[in-house]
């Protein structure tokens, strides 16, 4: 039809792949201490339904410390939180190592918010350090005011002022682990099942091993190789996936 473009195949699969932003609902757990992470999941879920519903029950958290090694997942859950609490106008502050927002909080501006998201603790400099021990210590004197908090070692671990560790150590604690290339493997081919999507058995183990490792990015690419499987009229093999990356670079 005269005054309309065709959109290449290329462009296309340029478009839709991404990762999926953070949520609650796509971070998947280690089998490593499954039922502590259990726990973990339903509290902040228990926190993001408060949120939506101001009526059900306060969970009253305090303070809530979330500690693994990189790529288990601790920032996910931080940024997951914080659009939660952002789509649902709670006042969040979203904090990390050398943030500009920490000279904000020395400026008289510490508990104006209700949620203080703070990732990395362990890589603070003194100066933040500092600025984190008072938002503590003046939190703990206001019952709406939670802090979650993470770390890549338990606090026993961190490198921290001791009076900073044992604040951390009064709250709830909770460990991640990185999933290992077996549960990767079957958090795509569920993934894949759940949409319909027939995945052959060599495809998970070749993009854990050739493709971006993080989950969001994997799982990204299957729905991604779904939509290019469609438009090129072509069945989802190996191939398919080499030439769905070729076009992309």
């Amino acid at each position: 039809m005269i005054g309309m473009t065709s959109k290449k195949p290329q462009q296309f699969t340029l478009d839709i792949l991404v990762s999926p932003a953070p949520s609650l609902s796509n971070f998947v757990l280690s089998k490593k201490d499954k039922k502590t992470n259990l726990q973990l999941m339903e509290l902040l879920n228990t926190l993001v339904h408060y949120w939506e519903n101001p009526t059900n029950t306060n969970p009253e958290l305090e303070i809530i410390y979330i500690w693994g090694p990189t790529g288990s997942g601790k920032t996910h859950l931080l940024k997951a939180l914080s659009q939660c609490a952002q789509e649902n106008e709670v006042s969040t502050c979203y904090l990390e190592p050398g943030s500009s927002l920490w000279s904000y909080l020395d400026y008289g501006n510490m508990l104006v918010h209700k949620v203080y998201l703070i990732d990395n603790v362990d890589h603070l400099k003194e100066n933040e350090q500092k600025s984190f021990f008072r938002l503590l210590i003046e939190a703990k004197e206001d019952e709406d005011i939670l802090i979650i908090t993470t770390g890549s070692q338990s606090v026993s671990g961190l490198s921290l002022r001791s009076d900073i560790s044992s604040r951390l150590s009064s709250g709830i604690n909770f460990g991640l682990h990185t999933l290992n290339d077996d549960e990767k493997v079957k958090a795509i081919n569920d993934v894949s099942v759940a949409r319909g999507i027939t995945l052959p058995a060599d495809i998970a183990p070749w993009l854990i091993e050739n493709f971006h490792r993080d989950l969001p990015s994997l799982i990204s690419l299957i729905e991604a190789l779904d939509h290019y499987s469609l438009q090129t009229k072509k069945s989802i093999t190996l191939a398919l996936v080499k030439d769905l990356l070729k076009n992309k670079i």
